[in-house]
């Protein structure tokens, strides 16, 4: 699935927008316009475990109005994620969910909410399950609606097959059934809180970001991911690896006294120690021995890996240039995203489980990045937008960019431009796009080629788009009607 709409209010320097998104989108303004506020609300969205701050609140807002929220609508949804939201899905196979955040003196609540379409008739409505459970009701509304077919003739009606009667019934006469769209008051998925991934993968790449602390072996870290998977796999399947971690084992444990041995094969130096200290405290009539715990080896990579690039001269990644750091960071983005859908595929147990649940989580991946042109030099920057136009591409894919560079301004992709301003801190953040189609009737894509944007808007051109005010003389104003 992909992400449609995303409407926000209340958040950071947002006071309230609605924003259309396609495959790849482009957001270009100011410094301190909103941009990165945008990325950060979607990262709120996605990140069941966020922590929000009172500085996060629109600080212009109303008073007594002391919640935010972040609303999402995706479409292309496959078939695995239709099952998983089969309660929720809308007309047009879309699926809307809200994330909210309410501000009580100090605390802080956050809650996921769905949107699911309710049928005019009440025995169709999923709030009234209880209504429809014994067998006079339902017959009470048979005649008109033919509905004791869906129900085993005899034996009790449970709350789970009146709610598998009402998915199958509105999903066979949706044509013919008239729907309010209305919010849920209960927790999306009937869970206190969505399980990481169950709507995608999100990945921000801020702008700054240290290397060092991104190649670090730890589980917030996509490096730590990739290597921690790969240890688990040599630990499973390695047999050189299990026989070294069988032998560190064994060396370690030889260190240690053995009950029937004693001192037997131990290093005479340890025992030496062990004597002394209990020589320093024979007064207390004890007897004394140091126990060595053989160290985890998946551990011993934490302790000292460190990335090494050799462009000519092999160096630690943080002494290269901030740009090839960048990149790096980014490709671990990108490789841990595909590390992770195939540990999925993989993984037939779970799979397994999560189908006799009927629920799947989401394989999409959104890539939010924060100036991908920081440190590139312009061709470079071309290189980088080709790239992240051939991600977009990519099935379950959405590649979402804030950028001050004109080089990624193309005008072919006009509809994926969205400028963020703010003329004011009362006002908020604003997002500016244009949706529709520039050319329409049956040769619009004559008329696209003879205009050809990529000529007319060149990288000097479009700064213009970044610009608060364009003046252009009047002989360069043409009307055409």
């Amino acid at each position: 699935m992909r992400i449609k709409k995303v409407h926000v209010e209340n958040f950071r320097s947002i006071k309230r927008i609605d924003i259309d998104f396609e495959n790849l989108m482009i957001f270009i303004g100011q410094n301190n316009h909103g941009k990165t506020n945008v990325l950060l609300a979607l990262n709120f969205f996605f990140d069941s475990a966020s922590k929000l701050k009172d500085e996060d609140f629109f600080s212009h807002r109303k008073a007594g109005d002391n919640k935010l929220l972040v609303e999402i609508t995706f479409d292309n949804l496959t078939d695995e994620e239709k099952t998983t939201f089969k309660k929720y899905l809308l007309t047009g196979d879309l699926l809307k969910v809200q994330k909210i955040a309410k501000l009580d003196g100090e605390e802080i609540t956050q809650e996921y909410h769905g949107y699911f379409e309710i049928p005019d008739e009440p025995w169709l409505n999923p709030d009234n399950i209880s209504d429809f459970v014994n067998r006079e009701k339902l017959a009470s509304i048979d005649s008109k609606y033919d509905i004791m077919s869906y129900f085993p003739s005899s034996g009790r009606i449970t709350k789970a097959q009146v709610e598998e009667f009402q998915q199958r019934y509105k999903q066979e006469h949706k044509d013919t059934l008239s729907f309010q769209i209305e919010l849920e008051s209960r927790p999306f998925l009937g869970q206190k809180n969505v399980a990481a991934g169950i709507l995608g993968n999100f990945y921000l790449i801020p702008a700054v970001k240290d290397i060092s602390d991104e190649t670090k072996i730890q589980a917030a870290t996509n490096f730590g991911r990739l290597l921690n998977n790969v240890i688990k796999e040599m630990s499973e399947q390695n047999e050189e690896f299990q026989k070294i971690k069988e032998d560190l084992n064994k060396l370690m444990g030889s260190f240690n006294k053995d009950v029937e041995k004693g001192d037997e094969g131990r290093p005479s130096e340890l025992v030496a120690l062990e004597q002394g200290l209990a020589n320093e405290l024979k007064n207390w009539d004890i007897s004394l021995d140091i126990q060595i715990t053989p160290p985890e080896i998946e551990k011993l990579f934490q302790l000292g890996t460190d990335v090494y690039i050799n462009d000519g001269v092999r160096t630690p990644v943080e002494t290269k240039g901030h740009g090839l750091q960048r990149s790096l960071i980014f490709a671990l983005v990108k490789v841990w995203s595909k590390t992770l859908n195939e540990m999925r595929l993989k993984d037939t147990a779970k799979k397994e489980e999560q189908r006799k649940k009927g629920r799947f989580p989401s394989e999409s991946v959104f890539f939010a990045i924060e100036e991908p042109e920081l440190f590139l030099h312009p061709q470079a920057q071309r290189q980088m937008l080709d790239s992240l136009k051939q991600l977009s591409e990519i099935p379950k894919h959405q590649i979402l960019a804030c950028t001050h560079s004109s080089f990624f301004v193309d005008m072919n992709l006009y509809k994926s431009i969205c400028i963020i301003s703010k003329d004011s801190p009362q006002d908020g953040t604003k997002p500016f796009q244009y949706t529709q189609d520039l050319f329409e009737g049956p040769d619009k894509v004559e008329k696209k080629r003879k205009f050809n944007m990529a000529y007319w808007f060149n990288p000097d051109r479009s700064e213009l788009f970044f610009s608060k005010k364009v003046a252009l003389p009047q002989s360069q104003v043409k009307f055409q009607s």
